[in-house]
């Protein structure tokens, strides 16, 4: 699935927001610590709260391809329209994930939402040309500073208005299945779901009917709603009218 968006700026000018991790916050939501050795191909980035990615594919000023630990590819594309004009696509493979996307049309709002908001960090941060291809594969430290504090806070004011910016340690979600079933989900916010899988459990540890299937489906839904959940993707218990 992908998007794409026309920014008033330059090639250089939009790669140079890209290629600068300290910028990623104020603009993608989630807070890029670090690219190790720098913006390459097979560089490691490290996310907040220990996810890691890494970079799969990149060509200085015309596209960087991502890759996660789940198998979710992100592909960033610029092309120049016209002078001052930059489109920006942006796609995401799912293909060779274990993550599976719900609401198709939930997700491209948010990949919408993220150009968007590119396009806004770019057009108001006054982010400075390319001097070189070197200087632009490197971390730029050249970011509007004020700015990308403005614009942070006004990011981090609206994730937590809308539930987002919430993350799931996966592994505890996971083991705490493993040791009560549906104890997962209750942890991940889904208090409803996380009572019937425990019931539905009982019953069938009682009954000798195959407990071990709720067993592990428990695991498995706890892990894969956590990774949702530190995905963006706001996640409602089954009750929830809404």
């Amino acid at each position: 699935m992908h998007s794409s968006i026309v920014i008033k700026a330059s090639q250089d000018k939009v790669w140079g927001v890209l290629t600068n991790y300290n910028t990623w916050e104020a603009w993608f939501g989630g807070k890029l610590n670090s690219v190790t050795p720098g913006w390459v191909n097979g560089a490691s980035m490290e996310w907040e709260h220990g996810f890691q990615s890494r970079i799969s594919g990149i060509e200085p000023f015309e596209f960087i391809e991502m890759t996660s630990n789940s198998g979710m590819k992100t592909k960033i594309v610029l092309s120049g329209k016209k002078r001052g004009q930059t489109e920006v696509v942006w796609d995401e493979d799912f293909s060779s994930s274990y993550i599976s996307i719900s609401d198709p049309d939930k997700k491209i709002a948010q990949i919408n939402k993220t150009l968007v908001d590119l396009k806004d960090y770019v057009e108001k941060a006054g982010q400075s040309p390319r001097t070189s291809t070197k200087a632009a594969t490197t971390q730029n430290s050249n970011v509007n500073a004020e700015t990308a504090k403005t614009t942070n806070t006004d990011r981090t004011a609206k994730y937590a208005a809308e539930g987002k910016g919430k993350t799931k340690n996966t592994f505890l979600s996971t083991i705490l299945s493993f040791i009560i079933p549906g104890l997962g989900q209750i942890y991940n916010g889904q208090i409803f779901k996380g009572v019937i899988i425990f019931f539905a459990f009982l019953i069938t540890f009682i009954t000798c009917i195959c407990p071990i299937i709720i067993w592990i489906y428990g695991m498995y839904d706890a892990f894969n709603t956590s990774v949702k959940i530190n995905n963006g993707e706001l996640i409602k218990d089954r009750r929830s009218k809404k």
